[in-house]
């Protein structure tokens, strides 16, 4: 501003075209710098807005979090699967409105109690029992709840299905089974493949089991591979039809998991969390 000063001093008549170069040039310099103020501004603003949407999409998963646990929204507003409900926060985060939708996605993947009296009743697998050898869905022979379930019998008599476990953690799997007129060297087996080809054997009954009294029995699977095609076989490897293995009232679960949908001005998050002995995990989170 000086040296401009100093320029100008008794120069009336260059003053003009004198400034007008000087602006000129000035603005050359001036330009670059503006657009990188601006976009530096652009970008602070942006991040400001994310930062804000985050804050509010949390405040929104904290609090539905919260009324799962400890205002027992689960048995007072979505006690059965597929139940949702939708709520606002009372005031705005950061200005923000925050919506929230719980959705109860249930407990139980797949399950069948042959109440069919077939090889394709049931809830979630992936398709039928492949049954083998003398098997049958049957009525009567005391099940162990309902009026079927499923009766295998002689060496190669078993039945095998698949379901879908991939998105799932912590699998529970439930049933019950009853050995009758099992001798010596008779075996049942209960068997599990994430593959169809490697198989564990999760229980053996023997010959000591043969009671003819159902038990209920039931296996945490989280230390397995969970796979889309997961399967159990009850296999058979006895000696004659007289010999019987009883299986009813399958299921394959998992701890309850909860979807939590949060609403902002700006985006969606979407949460699935899983409730267990009154603490909370999220399983998964999403944003969008």
């Amino acid at each position: 501003m000086n040296i401009l000063k100093r320029l100008l001093k008794g120069q009336e008549g260059t003053a003009l075209p004198l400034a007008l170069i000087l602006l000129a040039a000035g603005s050359t310099l001036t330009i670059p710098v503006l657009s990188g103020v601006a976009s530096s501004m652009s970008t602070s603003r942006q991040a400001d807005r994310n930062t804000s949407d985050s804050i509010a999409a949390n405040a929104g998963l904290e609090d539905g979090i919260w009324n799962l646990i400890h205002n027992n929204l689960e048995t007072s507003e979505i006690p059965n699967e597929d139940d949702s409900f939708n709520y606002q926060l009372a005031d705005p985060v950061n200005g923000s409105a925050v919506d929230i939708t719980v959705t109860n996605k249930g407990k139980v993947i797949a399950s069948d109690g042959f109440e069919s009296n077939s090889w394709s009743g049931g809830v979630g697998w992936l398709d039928n029992w492949y049954a083998t050898g003398m098997t049958s869905a049957i009525h009567g022979e005391q099940p162990y709840e309902g009026h079927d379930h499923a009766r295998i019998r002689a060496s190669s008599g078993g039945i095998k299905r698949s379901v879908d476990l991939s998105n799932y953690p912590d699998i529970t799997l439930k049933f019950a089974a009853r050995v009758k007129i099992f001798e010596q060297g008779d075996e049942a087996k209960l068997k599990i493949s994430s593959n169809g080809f490697n198989w564990t054997t999760l229980h053996t009954w023997t010959s000591a089991d043969s009671d003819n009294i159902y038990y209920e029995h039931e296996y945490d699977l989280s230390q397995y591979t969970m796979s889309s095609q997961f399967y159990i076989w009850f296999d058979a490897l006895v000696d004659n039809g007289g010999d019987k293995f009883f299986v009813d009232a399958i299921v394959i679960e998992h701890k309850p998991i909860f979807e939590v949908v949060i609403v902002t001005d700006d985006s969606t998050t979407t949460a699935l969390v899983i409730i267990d002995n009154g603490a909370a995990s999220i399983y998964s989170l999403t944003h969008s």
